[in-house]
């Protein structure tokens, strides 16, 4: 049978070759019915259907070769064909890039995904191109192509406004409505440059806004002859237009060349992450309303929230690595940068990169099998975090459960208390609407501390209730922050340094901090 399979491939090729494609497919559909588990087949005949103008079968072909045999490259570069000539642009550039990720230096499939990424720009009729005027190779480009109306519009339009959005009526082979051409510079400063990459696509799209185009398409400014940094460019452009595009309904390409699979990657890898961060989820929630901030925890991903701060730990290599490869390579240099300068920091604050938070606190913090020294670091690593904050003003922070994964920390080590706290009617209306306040220090008495006092003992804060006119009394049951704490007396003002409340050593714990504490329910009884 392997000779007579042989055989028919053979008049098959021969056939193909002297351009009798008809006759060539009926050869190889005998041969794969000899043998259907044979790759070889199906790709030729796919070869065949492709130029007897049977693009359908001829991806069946070589999806079947493919199947069969997935490290085939000839098989990617037969489905690259059979999509392209489908006009399934798309498909075929992702069919091309598989292929090139087995074999990197096939140039078939190299020259065929740069003819694939030309097809899908010119198909994609965008109305307006943008053009970095200063990139002397896309300027020279865009003018050879428009011809020489386009430059000589543009010639006589900077002459007029140097410094504004010239816009061009485009000509010859360029498949748009207009062209911009925009002046644009690029500085060694990260944050200089961030903000002229934001110019430059914003006023884009104000001038597209203004003549009422529907689409736009922008190159990747900043990566060639500037050298600029990859992925600070796709960042800042995505996300610049992202934020334009919800003040104003226009479709956005950005087109890249074809030689520069690295740039493509890192514009794919930008959207991804948008795409991550605004899809809706799923994840489980739970929040507490304290005075008028709100604790929340949430099953999720630390670096998709939206506040102020992100925290990471020296402690955590993996949260590190996650947060800086989210971030972008600039935030991961400032940080190496920063913690080279000062190793010894207990915090080192860097930009936030692509990242939606403004900043990102990385804290000096190391886990202890003890776990009194494990709270009081804790303690230490939250409350510098809140100091910075304070006098960044920031308001929102994000917390990673720190300690709870490699390093094993116990889940149940807890800083926090339920206790008692008994007081009159008037009080009670008072501490629902306001929390426990320092107005409440010293109401129910100041021999361990002039605070606000709470009790594991129920009888006991019975003692300090009052009844109402219908013999009724008010006693809460709080979530009380109580800490790293010492035996307090009548001369502490407020708790001593390196401690978070006093107690009696027994069943008494005074707090010092408004916010030390949370009236969780209110028991009424008689």
């Amino acid at each position: 049978m392997a000779s007579q399979i042989e055989k028919l491939k053979s008049k098959a090729n021969d056939a193909f070759s002297g351009e009798n494609y008809d006759e060539a497919i009926n050869l190889y559909t005998q041969a794969i019915a000899l043998d259907g588990n044979n790759h070889y087949l199906y790709s030729n005949r796919s070869a065949a259907y492709i130029k007897a103008y049977k693009y359908k079968e001829a991806l069946k072909d070589a999806e079947q070769c493919l199947k069969l045999k997935s490290d085939f490259v000839k098989g990617y570069s037969r489905k690259g064909a059979a999509l392209l000539l489908l006009k399934r642009y798309k498909e075929a550039i992702n069919t091309y890039e598989e292929g090139l990720k087995i074999d990197p230096n096939n140039e078939v499939l190299f020259n065929d995904l740069e003819t694939a990424r030309k097809a899908a720009t010119k198909e994609s009729k965008t109305d307006v191109i943008v053009v970095c005027s200063s990139s002397k190779f896309l300027f020279e480009k865009i003018c050879e192509a428009g011809g020489k109306s386009v430059l000589a519009s543009y010639k006589s339009q900077f002459k007029k406004s140097p410094n504004s959005v010239i816009s061009v009526q485009a000509d010859g082979e360029l498949a748009s409505k207009k062209i911009y051409f925009l002046s644009w510079t690029a500085d060694a400063d990260t944050s200089i440059l961030r903000e002229s990459i934001e110019k430059f696509v914003s006023d884009a799209f104000e001038k597209a806004v203004e003549e009422n185009q529907q689409s736009i398409a922008f190159p990747a400014i900043g990566c060639g002859q500037f050298g600029c940094s990859i992925d600070l460019v796709a960042q800042t452009m995505i996300r610049e237009a992202h934020r334009k595009q919800q003040e104003h309904d226009i479709s956005v390409t950005f087109v890249i060349q074809p030689e520069r699979t690295d740039i493509y990657d890192e514009f794919q890898n930008q959207i991804q992450l948008l795409e991550a961060e605004i899809s809706p989820t799923n994840l489980k929630t739970m929040s507490a309303t304290v005075k008028k901030g709100v604790i929340e925890i949430e099953q999720g991903n630390i670096i998709k929230q939206k506040v102020d701060v992100i925290i990471g730990t020296s402690s955590s290599v993996f949260l590190r690595q996650a947060i800086t490869e989210a971030a972008g390579s600039e935030v991961e240099k400032a940080y190496k940068k920063e913690l080279k300068s000062h190793p010894n920091s207990t915090l080192i604050a860097v930009s936030s990169g692509a990242l939606s938070c403004k900043q990102i606190f990385f804290v000096q913090w190391e886990p202890n099998d003890d776990e009194e020294i494990l709270r009081q670091s804790i303690i230490d690593l939250i409350s510098t975090v809140v100091q910075n904050m304070i006098s960044h003003k920031f308001t929102s922070v994000a917390f990673p459960a720190i300690g709870c994964g490699l390093h094993g920390c116990s889940t149940q080590i807890d800083t926090e208390k339920r206790l008692y706290h008994g007081c009159p009617e008037q009080a009670a209306s008072l501490i629902m609407e306001d929390c426990f306040n320092r107005s409440f220090a010293g109401v129910n008495g100041t021999v361990y501390g002039f605070g606000v006092y709470f009790s594991s003992n129920a009888s006991y804060s019975h003692g300090y209730t009052r009844p109402n006119s219908n013999g009724e009394r008010c006693m809460f049951m709080a979530r009380v922050l109580v800490g790293k704490t010492t035996k307090g007396n009548s001369s502490m003002k407020t708790r001593p340094l390196g401690f978070d409340s006093t107690t009696d050593e027994k069943h008494i714990f005074v707090t010092y901090h408004d916010a030390q504490a949370f009236a969780e329910y209110l028991i009424t009884y008689k």
